[in-house]
């Protein structure tokens, strides 16, 4: 219950600041308040040295998984990484109450999303690269951490297809950068 307001707070700033939402606020203004990548991200050893003044460290942990697992879901979609458990890095990132929304509106929990992106396994072998850009901290706290970013998967045609994504990340000491993605929305904004 004690998330509620703040998830509440949180995603009307996001709406109003980060995605151009009332006001038509520039993007400049929500970094005065969050952690903001306007590129690429460098990788995770520059995210403390760079981004992380008065973060949690939920936060920052969250800012490294989602750089790892780009890094993984590139190769994993392409087909690039060998399908087998041990490269399955999905099975131990995912809360276990997950709420994934997807573009089409559909909502996944851990059992059906653990068992569809298996599958994806090599069904865009025309990815060149899935990255985040635009990584944002909304909110955080010890125990929470509410991330935006644009995911971007470039193809080899030339093709770039970029989605927005909001994610709730949870503390979790038992994944591999202690936290799990716990809520997560979808909206594909370039087809």
């Amino acid at each position: 219950m004690k998330y509620i307001a703040v998830i509440s707070l949180v995603l009307f700033s996001i709406d109003a600041f980060a995605f151009g939402g009332p006001g038509n606020r520039s993007r400049e203004r929500s970094c005065s308040w969050s952690i903001c990548y306007n590129k690429t991200p460098q990788p995770s050893s520059n995210i403390k040295s760079i981004h992380t003044v008065g973060k949690s460290e939920t936060a920052l942990n969250s800012l490294k998984e989602v750089e790892e697992f780009y890094s993984f879901y590139s190769g994993w979609l392409s087909g690039r990484l060998e399908k087998n458990e041990n490269n399955y890095r999905i099975k131990d990132i995912l809360a276990e109450g997950l709420y994934y929304v997807l573009p089409d509106g559909t909502v996944l929990d851990k059992k059906m999303t653990l068992a569809g992106s298996f599958d994806a396994h090599g069904s865009i072998n025309d990815l060149e690269r899935a990255f985040p850009e635009d990584l944002k901290v909304q909110y955080s706290n010890h125990e929470i951490a509410l991330i935006t970013y644009t995911e971007v998967m470039k193809l080899t045609n030339g093709k770039t297809i970029r989605t927005r994504v909001v994610c709730l990340f949870e503390q979790n000491d038992s994944a591999p950068n202690k936290v799990v993605w716990s809520k997560m929305q979808n909206t594909t904004v370039e087809p």
